[in-house]
């Protein structure tokens, strides 16, 4: 999430982002195909923190793509997944919020 848009909405944390969607808060969330699905992912989180994201929020993208819908405005925050480990030598993923300071490309 941006950070103007992590001010302006008083999201701070995965928690926040959890208690905006359970308060019927509609925000798409850009996550990709292998974050969408694993049980460590989006499923995973929704279960850890309590909230669902809607469906018609969910929109998949290829990772590199999230930060570029990020900027454009298209979602709202973004969680992808990479790892380029073999699956079953990768760790268990941990998820934390990132804000940008700005919308320009590094």
């Amino acid at each position: 999430m941006l950070r103007a848009k992590s001010e302006t909405l008083g999201i701070k944390s995965i928690s926040d982002l959890g208690n905006a969607y359970k308060s019927g808060k509609t925000m798409p969330i850009g996550v990709n195909a292998e974050f969408s699905q694993r049980p460590d992912g989006l499923p995973g989180v929704q279960k850890v923190y309590g909230f669902t994201v809607p469906l018609d929020s969910i929109v998949k993208m290829d990772f590199g793509l999230s930060f570029q819908a990020l900027r454009d405005g298209q979602v709202e925050s973004a969680m992808v997944t990479y790892d380029r480990r073999p699956h079953h030598l990768a760790s268990t993923s941990s998820c934390s919020p990132t804000t940008r300071t700005s919308s320009r490309s590094t």
